[in-house]
C-alpha cells in the first residue's frame, strides 16, 4: 500500500524534463512532435526550455516553453518514445543553458540552419542572428520571428553541438 502511493505521489510529481532525462539514460529512441515536424532520434541535452536530440542528418534543438523561465507555459509539442532500448544510455549534463543561448551558439558559428515556427508550420533556412525579443534568418530575405514563437531550430553535424 505504502509502495504503491508513493509511486503515485512521484509520478504526479515528475515534470516533461524528468521523463525525457529518464529517456536519455536508458538511451530510448524518441520521436519530437513540433510545428507540424517529427524529429525521431536519442536525447543529447534537456534545459529549462529546451531538448536537444541528434537525428540521423542533424541536431535539433526544440523550444518547450514560450519563455526562457522555468514556470513558463509549455510549447504544443508531443514527446513519444519510439524505441526502448536494452542497453546504453547516458547520464545528461547536469545544467544547460537555454534555447536563446543555443540559437547564440549558432549565431556565433555563423552556420546555416533551419529553423520552424509554431503558428505556421512553415521551415526556413539561413543564418540567425539573434536580437532581445525577436530572431533574424538571414537568407535570400530576411524573416524575423518573434523568439517566443521559435519552434526548433536544425544544425548539421558539428554546428556548434
Amino acid at each position: 500500500m505504502w509502495t504503491a502511493t508513493a509511486a503515485q505521489r512521484w509520478a504526479h510529481a515528475r515534470r516533461i524534463d524528468d521523463v525525457v532525462r529518464e529517456y536519455a539514460a536508458r538511451g530510448d529512441r524518441v520521436s519530437i512532435g513540433v510545428a507540424e515536424r517529427t524529429f525521431e532520434g536519442t536525447v543529447v541535452a534537456v534545459g529549462d526550455d529546451r531538448i536537444d536530440i541528434v537525428t540521423a542528418s542533424s541536431t535539433v534543438s526544440v523550444h518547450t516553453a514560450f519563455a526562457d523561465a522555468r514556470s513558463a507555459i509549455r510549447a504544443p509539442i508531443t514527446i513519444r518514445r519510439s524505441h526502448r532500448a536494452r542497453s546504453g544510455g547516458w547520464r545528461l549534463p547536469p545544467a544547460l543553458v537555454t534555447f536563446r543561448a543555443r540559437l547564440r551558439e549558432l549565431e556565433d558559428a555563423s552556420v546555416t540552419v533551419r529553423l520552424g515556427v509554431f503558428h505556421t508550420g512553415v521551415e526556413y533556412a539561413g543564418v540567425v542572428v539573434v536580437g532581445d525579443d525577436h530572431v533574424v534568418v538571414s537568407g535570400d530575405d530576411d524573416l524575423i520571428v518573434p523568439s517566443a514563437w521559435v519552434a526548433y531550430v536544425a544544425a548539421g553535424p558539428g554546428a556548434g553541438a
